[in-house]
């Protein structure tokens, strides 16, 4: 149980989403080892934050379902990954995610009256940071180097000039897309639907030059998933058709126009690809060779599954065994292949609970946008590892909780 008292507003609490949104980007930005310190810093600003802002709001408070949790789970991976063969868990960054977490929730707890709106100036603020950030320090690359990305040359893409993972910034910016888009169709100010529209091109184009494909997909459902989502009325199937046309035209005029296709359209086709349609007239097989490769590495993680199902064979047994020598890009099969059934339990059965009580629950937009997320995240829990490492299933679960919390307040502030 947690009682506030209801006082703030964004404005008033703007420092808070700043300092916050900050806390997420470090987790981005500051993962090497070189970097971990700074993020450590930021960590700790966070927690006398928090602790100077509870004083006289916070009466009661009572542990939640989502951070027993995450409590839970990560407790059982630590000790777990100390005693098993896993060479590459960075248990400062690893500690530090899980911290950020836990703060980013409580913070957005205690703001439960306002939380749409507080989740939403968080996703804006965050992907200023991220985008100013990658602009400052990645600024000789993306000068020397601009041609490149242009033409569409694989080999250089976003990140790679100070060392973060190109995938990582795609799928951080792309989940933030979600709330964003929302947040346009929400707000009555012309202005700042404008500025809004301005930021989400912003991040579709940094998105579009990271070269994630997985970015690219999920930046789609965020614009053609949100709209739907926010109606209260009946889906609107025309408006859905007409955008559906829409968008396949577009694709298939950047696919066959030349200057289009070195700019955006060879990434949608590796896209098309990795789901194991052809594009080309010249590819012969239906199934592209990045598609191969990650069938091959399911196929190959079941099988060392079915060697050690309760409690797996001990962190990095995939690399270290399998052949591949890299881990198996899938959340999944990772748990499997790493803590068996205990840990694919532990991991997922908040997902179960999370599931059925939306299922239960009255149909609202908020409901609606819930399902969405929790579609995205399973998306992206099926091409990389998020059990460790990252935040973002920890962050986006986090917030699908609240949601679900606020949606059932109907009375009061009232936290059960």
């Amino acid at each position: 149980m947690l009682v506030i008292n209801k006082q703030e507003s964004i404005n008033s609490d703007f420092l808070g989403i700043c300092v916050q949104s900050l806390l997420i980007a470090a987790s981005l930005l500051f993962a090497s080892s070189e970097d971990v310190y700074k993020y450590l810093i930021i960590v700790g600003i966070n927690i006398i934050y928090i602790i100077l802002k509870s004083f006289g709001t916070v009466r009661t408070i009572k542990l939640s379902p989502y951070i027993l949790w995450v409590t839970v789970f990560n407790v059982f991976l630590f000790f777990y990954g100390f005693s098993t063969i896993y060479e590459g868990y960075s248990v400062l960054y690893h500690g530090l995610t899980i911290i950020s977490a836990i703060c980013i929730y409580i913070n957005m707890w205690k703001r439960l009256y306002m939380i749409e709106n507080y989740v939403e100036a968080f996703s804006v603020m965050s992907s200023i940071f991220i985008i100013v950030y990658l602009l400052i320090f990645e600024r000789e690359m993306l000068i020397s180097k601009w041609y490149l990305l242009v033409q569409g040359t694989s080999w250089y893409r976003i990140g790679d000039g100070i060392g973060i993972n190109s995938n990582t910034i795609a799928m951080y910016l792309s989940i933030f897309t979600f709330f964003e888009v929302r947040r346009i169709f929400k707000c009555p100010s012309l202005w700042e639907k404008l500025l809004l529209t301005i930021l989400l091109a912003a991040q579709a184009g940094t998105i579009f030059f990271t070269g994630s494909k997985k970015g690219l997909f999920l930046l789609l459902m965020a614009v053609f998933l949100i709209p739907v989502v926010v109606n209260k009325k009946k889906i609107n199937i025309k408006g859905i058709l007409v955008g559906a046309g829409a968008t396949l035209i577009v694709i298939y005029l950047m696919l066959n126009i030349p200057i289009l296709y070195n700019v955006m359209g060879h990434r949608i086709a590796d896209m098309f690809e990795t789901f194991g349609i052809s594009t080309t007239l010249k590819t012969t097989s239906l199934v592209g060779s990045s598609t191969d490769l990650r069938i091959g590495m399911i196929s190959e993680a079941l099988e060392m599954f079915w060697q050690h199902p309760i409690f797996g064979g001990g962190w990095n047994k995939f690399a270290v065994k399998s052949g591949y020598g890299m881990y198996s890009h899938n959340n999944f099969t990772e748990l499997l292949v790493s803590m068996g059934i205990l840990g694919f339990l532990l991991f997922y059965g908040f997902y179960v609970y999370l599931f059925i009580k939306m299922i239960l629950s009255n149909k609202t937009p908020i409901k609606k946008l819930n399902f969405v997320l929790i579609f995205s995240l399973l998306f992206i829990d099926a091409t990389s590892i998020n059990m460790y490492g990252s935040i973002l299933d920890y962050l986006v679960l986090g917030i699908i909780y609240l949601y679900m919390m606020r949606d059932n307040q109907k009375n009061g502030l009232y936290f059960n």
